[in-house]
């Protein structure tokens, strides 16, 4: 994954055909409430910058936010939400990126997901659900009885010479989309395989198709193998054979049996704060020269904190990060000993300082207590000039 792209990068944008009304309505009804509403929007927008003629565009990056009047930390997380869910795809190239545009499931391979469906059945609840996926029903035909008179292509078009024809270019026209990509390293499949009886699942029944579901299924549940070897039995059919739409139902009915609710509740992988993931990488001789008045860090006080990351090793980096650079500019910017960082931690500990949160609070708010009422937190200037000087910095971490 790429968190973000440089101005200068060259983005090419490629669809390999136009969306139609079909594919619009399970934009907007199935895939937005799970991508949310400014996702949506930033896929369609996509696909009208496109060349009508051969449907790619050409930008460099910065233009492209400009366009979009997006700045690059919403377009990043936006781009990665919409690569997620399959509707994008980023590929790295000499000079910049690739962005294949890549046309929605349709409603029947979307309901019936077992990643997807799923998602969408926990943000949207049981009634809704329901009713969206009336939306998309039609009525069922009853054929058995009829005679299929349908003509036959060789009674109406007759024989020609063979003509080579070059069938490796592309042409514009829909590709299936194959849905989300879960690799659920955590999952040993062969472990699954040796759980279940293969019996009726032949080495040629294992398709990719198959360990794909399996795979993306225990991601879904938080199944281990044993569960989902559970599951797979119970979702045998009448012949003994593995049925995928008896397997939904099965998952379901063993989740809610473990943890005592009907679905999993989804939630977006909350992104990392900037402010601590700058506190939570940096070394020990960088976090010195960015703090100290002279700008240098001894081989004495680099010591000094990393003998606090093993005291304190039960504390996030982070914190202990935090507590060196307060310590410091209490000081004036000199490193001080050892002893008057752990009075600082020790004391942050009683008071229940253990996370970044509390301690960035605290920070930002040195003449008031943390999580004081009526105070508007503001970052003092020696972290605003850290930070800055971390973000000067961070391409050398």
């Amino acid at each position: 994954m790429i968190k973000s792209f440089q101005e200068t990068d060259i983005i090419t944008i490629n669809a390999s055909s136009s969306l139609s009304s079909d594919e619009l309505q399970v934009l907007t009804l199935l895939y937005g409430p799970i991508i949310k509403p400014e996702a949506v929007v930033l896929y369609q927008t996509f696909t009208t910058v496109l060349d009508r003629r051969n449907l790619q565009a050409e930008y460099d990056y910065k233009s492209l936010l400009n366009l979009l009047s997006l700045t690059d930390e919403v377009f990043s997380k936006l781009r990665i939400r919409l690569e997620a869910i399959g509707l994008l795809s980023t590929y790295k190239k000499e000079k910049g990126y690739l962005i294949l545009i890549k046309n929605p499931m349709n409603a029947k391979q979307f309901l019936s997901d077992g990643t997807l469906g799923l998602y969408l059945y926990s943000v949207i609840g049981d009634a809704e659900f329901k009713r969206i996926q009336a939306l998309f029903e039609i009525p069922s035909y009853d054929k058995n009885n009829l005679e299929e008179v349908t003509a036959l292509f060789e009674e109406v078009f007759e024989p020609v010479a063979k003509v080579d024809i070059d069938t490796t270019k592309l042409f514009i026209g829909t590709k299936i989309n194959k849905g989300v990509t879960i690799k659920n390293i955590s999952f040993d499949f062969e472990k699954f395989i040796s759980l279940i009886s293969l019996e009726f699942l032949s080495a040629k029944r294992i398709t990719q198709k198959f360990k794909t579901y399996i795979t993306n299924m225990s991601y879904a549940y938080m199944f281990t193998e044993e569960q989902m070897a559970e599951v797979y039995k119970a979702s045998l059919n009448s012949s003994g054979y593995f049925d995928y739409s008896i397997c939904g139902k099965k998952a379901r009915e063993l989740y809610s049996k473990i943890y005592g609710a009907k679905t999993p509740k989804f939630q977006e992988i909350k992104e990392t704060d900037k402010t601590e993931e700058m506190f939570n990488t940096i070394s020990a001789k960088q976090l010195i020269e960015v703090s100290t008045s002279t700008g240098v860090a001894t081989g004495i006080d680099i010591d000094k904190v990393l003998e606090l990351y093993i005291d304190y090793e039960e504390l996030p980096k982070s914190v202990i990060n935090a507590c060196v650079v307060y310590a410091i500019k209490k000081c004036d910017g000199v490193v001080p000993a050892k002893k008057y960082f752990k009075t600082i931690l020790d004391d942050w500990i009683v008071k229940g300082f253990v996370t970044f949160d509390k301690v960035k609070e605290l920070l930002f708010n040195s003449s008031k207590p943390a999580g004081a009422k009526g105070k508007v937190v503001t970052p003092p200037d020696w972290l605003k000039e850290y930070e800055k000087n971390f973000e000067d910095d961070v391409e050398d971490l």
